[in-house]
């Protein structure tokens, strides 16, 4: 009969020992396993746990400390900022630390990377399906809000890929079609969209263009948790009044033309009963 010990069960000899006290803290992965050839990392991590040894970088020393203070506020990104400091956790540390990163900043590195045929159909989807408006959040402070909606879910998938935001798929419902629709919303995610397709617009030219009028505005001041002055009170009216006069202009469209109608008829009626 052939039995098999784990390996937690093969006893570390004394120099095994002494070349993981030396190295585990700092050395890498992979230096580890060629130093310690008959152990797998599984049992190395273990063994360490219970001498008590605890790798070092996983341990934020306080130069690492200072040196993420000072790169988390810079223009470099989170994935470059990871490769300075050969460190993953980087959003968790720098929660950690209350370090945030300035919205305008945030909001240069984020860019929507469109190609121009790619530009010209998003300009014409939103131009078609899509509503430019402010959504009230908390405090009832107006956020810039730009809305697809579909029945086809493939397309709202396809433009989620390339534009972002987030899917809100409804509801069946036996005696209509179902709607999904795509909200792209906050300053920082409508702001890059728009200037990437602004030109390419021409139904919502006027509504995307005081839309960024009011992120200009909004995007220059020092401390965006003041009350709105009375431009971008001026801006959020005139961009809801645009939304509803296309509202009441569609639906005119439909209703005058079928009571003119009715009203022919009952003047028809009304001569041949005289």
């Amino acid at each position: 009969m052939v039995t098999f010990l784990r390996e937690e069960e093969i006893k570390w000899s004394t120099e095994e020992i002494k070349i993981l006290n030396d190295n585990f803290r700092l050395a890498p992965k992979n230096n580890l396993l060629e130093l310690l050839p008959k152990r797998n990392w599984d049992g190395i991590k273990h063994k360490a746990s219970r001498l008590g040894i605890q790798r070092m970088f996983r341990c934020w020393r306080p130069e690492l400390d200072e040196a993420l203070r000072i790169a988390y506020l810079s223009q470099s990104s989170t994935t470059e900022i990871s490769n300075i400091l050969g460190r993953r956790n980087i959003h968790n540390r720098a929660s950690q630390l209350g370090l945030k990163r300035p919205v305008k900043l945030l909001i240069m590195l984020r860019t929507v990377k469109l190609t121009e045929k790619e530009k010209g159909y998003v300009a014409g989807i939103i131009d078609g399906e899509g509503t430019i408006t402010f959504a009230n959040m908390k405090k009832k402070r107006p956020t810039p809000k730009i809305t697809l909606a579909n029945t086809n879910f493939e397309l709202i998938d396809y433009l989620q890929r390339i534009i972002g935001g987030q899917i809100v798929y409804p509801k069946k419902h036996p005696d209509r079609k179902a709607v999904a629709v795509l909200n792209i919303q906050g300053l920082r995610n409508c702001l890059p969209l728009l200037m990437s397709i602004s030109q390419d617009l021409i139904v919502k030219k006027k509504h995307a263009q005081l839309m960024l009028d009011w992120c200009d505005v909004r995007y220059h001041r020092d401390n965006w948790n003041q009350p709105q002055t009375e431009k971008e009170r001026s801006i959020v009216a005139e961009l809801r009044d645009l939304n509803q006069k296309k509202g009441r202009r569609l639906l005119g469209d439909k209703s005058v033309p079928s009571r003119s109608i009715n009203q022919n008829n009952n003047a028809k009626d009304i001569s041949t009963n005289n």
